[in-house]
Parts: C-alpha cells; sequence; structure tokens
C-alpha cells in the first residue's frame, strides 16, 4: 500500500499535465514506484474500496491483486 500512496502523491502533483510526451500521469508515477499503469490502477481499487482483509492478503508488487 506505501507504493500505491507515493504513486498517489506523484500522480497528484502532476495532476495539471494529466497528458505528457511520457504517457499521463498515472503511469510515470507507476513507473516511478516500480509498478506497471494497470498494476497501479488495480491496487489503487484495492486500497480506496478494498476491505482490510484483502488489504491485508495482498503482497504489494504481486502481478496478482485481489477484488
Amino acid at each position: 500500500m506505501r507504493k500505491v500512496e507515493i504513486a498517489r502523491r506523484i500522480e497528484e502533483t502532476m495532476g495539471s499535465r494529466q497528458k505528457s510526451e511520457k504517457g499521463e500521469s498515472a503511469d510515470i508515477a507507476a513507473a516511478v514506484v516500480d509498478m506497471s499503469g494497470e498494476q497501479y490502477r488495480r491496487a489503487k481499487i484495492v486500497v480506496d474500496q478494498g476491505d482490510m482483509a484483502r488489504r491485508r492478503n495482498w503482497t504489494p508488487g504481486s502481478t496478482i491483486i485481489p477484488y
């Protein structure tokens, strides 16, 4: 969850620059914390909407994020 928090802060900082020559801000933020854009989007769902059991069972950096 820490990677998601860091990436989210980066994404918020870049908010006014939604797209740049390097890609969308979410993809850039994800790359900084060593995640793919898709992993980051799915991890945000778990952090925002997932219940505590799912959060506890999720291993940061894993490619499978429980729904």
